[in-house]
């Protein structure tokens, strides 16, 4: 009972640890979007943010699924 509550706690630790590197290579799309000049350095920027967003989106939900 303890070993499966304990690697639930891990799980949720890890899905956390994953959404704030997430959360900053997000920070830094939004930072070069808007400092950036070249339009190949935007678009990269838009679809690297949106492929990140569905990255983080289920890892959030997983993680208020966890109990524990």
């Amino acid at each position: 009972m303890a070993k499966k509550k304990s690697n639930k706690s891990d799980e949720k630790i890890g899905l956390i640890i994953s959404q704030i590197i997430i959360t900053a290579i997000l920070i830094v799309d939004i930072f070069v979007f808007i400092n950036q000049d070249s339009i190949i350095a935007k678009s990269l920027a838009a679809i690297s943010f949106v492929g990140f967003m569905f990255l983080l989106i289920p890892s959030l939900k997983l993680t208020l699924k966890l109990k524990g």
